[in-house]
């Protein structure tokens, strides 16, 4: 049976939309009829309006997202698994979620967390998980979910901790004291770090207690643990802390917003129109200090490295030099046997970028690397990458193109790991030997990427 419509007869109403897709329905199994009623596929789900937008009957198999999950050590050949957040076969039309470990070689399923398991201990009420995130044993996962907006990213939200073997679900923190941010386990897995109201927190699973590592946090003043919305904009800098290999101490960047001026906006996305004022340094106008602060989460009292870049107290200026330092993109623990902070410091037009380590007890700093450029220096997550001992890997510009380069901490030497008239698009890591590093590239030119 052939159906013939003219667009120019429809119109856009509910009324017209069900009409086509009543015709439509009746047009498919008209197609597929025997006798009258009899349906050459009787097993075939009857297109209806609930059976596509309430039940998804007719969705198509899909994952919410994916995590790559710690390597099996004891398995032979050790093959890689994910873990991944798939609509519940048993709560389908209420859109719960179960979780799943899979073997991506063998393509099968190893380890399947029902949605009924995920339940939170206050309410009760499912978890409708957006993110999982696995302890570096494996053994625990951390799930992230009823996402708030923020800025350009929905960063707020619930974290919740599941133990594989018991099933337990537990709250980090208690949901009534605000929306928490960037949730990470320890090292040993024991505790759990978070932003809340723009200071540093740590859950201590094993006595269910909270410490509060920073308590200076202040809207439109500073910010501990995560960044403003120039960071964020110019660097991609969300989650601005972490973990000391020991699971004892905790470095984050803190910001000093208090001097930067405010716009203000019309928010026009509901019925009713709002004016928002915040925190918005125009070109040329002062934007906020920053430093990079440690402390020990249990016995706080927070210490700052000396970078040049905090002068709170200092005149407002207006363009200020160009030359002078200005931001720290990035942060994190070297890997040598007495681990110091090291963070990426820019300048203000963003052309030269230094790698410092500091010294945690004196608060000085040593420049291991420095690159400048004419034009601009790009910073990423992928910029430096501390190998085990003290060499590192750095991603940048040598003669017009980005290539790794493998650079002793102590001596700044560096030699080039690639090198030609090709960019390394992407670095993804180094094998446990360190004796390769995976990456694509624009090789042999432009118009291609390969592994």
């Amino acid at each position: 049976m052939k159906l013939e419509l003219s667009l120019r007869f429809l119109r856009p109403s509910v009324k017209g939309l069900l009409t086509l897709v009543v015709l439509f329905s009746g047009c498919t199994r008209g197609a597929h009829a025997q006798n009258g009623d009899g349906d050459v596929y009787p097993w075939r789900p009857k297109l209806t309006l609930e059976a596509i937008h309430d039940k998804g009957v007719f969705s198509g198999e899909s994952f919410a997202g994916g995590t790559w999950a710690p390597s099996d050590e004891g398995e032979v050949d050790n093959p890689p698994r994910m873990w991944r957040i798939v609509p519940s076969l048993s709560g389908r039309e209420k859109g719960m979620r179960d979780l799943e470990l899979v073997d991506l070689i063998r393509d099968r399923r190893l380890m399947t967390i029902p949605a009924k398991v995920l339940r939170s201990p206050e309410s009760g009420l499912p978890i409708r998980v957006e993110q999982v995130i696995p302890s570096a044993d494996g053994t625990q996962l951390l799930l992230f979910s009823d996402s708030q907006q923020l800025w350009r990213t929905r960063s707020l939200g619930r974290y919740h901790v599941l133990d594989l073997d018991s099933r337990r679900v537990a709250s980090v923190s208690d949901p009534a004291l605000g929306w928490q941010q960037f949730a990470t386990f320890s090292p040993d897995g024991r505790h759990v770090a978070f932003v809340r109201n723009r200071d540093l927190f740590v859950w201590d699973q094993t006595t269910n207690e909270e410490y509060r590592v920073t308590g200076s946090g202040s809207v439109g003043g500073i910010i501990n643990g995560t960044s403003d919305w120039v960071y964020e904009e110019e660097f991609g800098l969300r989650k601005a802390f972490a973990w000391h290999p020991d699971s004892d101490r905790l470095a984050w960047l803190q910001l000093d917003e208090r001097l930067v001026r405010e716009i203000t906006l019309v928010d026009a996305r509901e019925a009713y129109p709002r004016e928002i004022s915040f925190k918005y340094p125009k070109a040329g106008e002062r934007n906020a200090e920053a430093r990079i602060c440690w402390s020990s989460w249990r016995h706080a009292s927070p210490e700052c490295l000396e970078t040049a870049t905090w002068d709170p107290e200092g005149e407002e200026v207006t363009g200020r030099h160009p030359d002078l330092p200005e931001y720290l993109a990035r942060l994190g623990w070297t890997s040598e046997s007495t681990p110091r902070i090291w963070t990426l410091r820019l300048n203000r037009a963003q052309n030269r970028v230094d790698l410092l380590a500091g010294d945690l007890e004196t608060g000085g700093v040593d420049t291991l690397y420095s690159e400048a450029s004419d034009a601009w220096v790009e910073v990423s997550d992928q910029t430096v990458t501390f190998l085990e001992g003290e060499d590192f890997l750095w991603l940048g510009q040598r003669n017009g193109f980005r290539h790794l380069s493998l650079v002793h901490a102590g001596s700044g030497a560096a030699r080039p790991v690639t090198d030609g008239a090709w960019d390394v698009s992407m670095f993804y890591g180094v094998d446990r030997d360190g004796k390769y590093a995976y990456i694509s590239a624009a090789y042999p030119d432009a118009r291609e990427r390969h592994v």
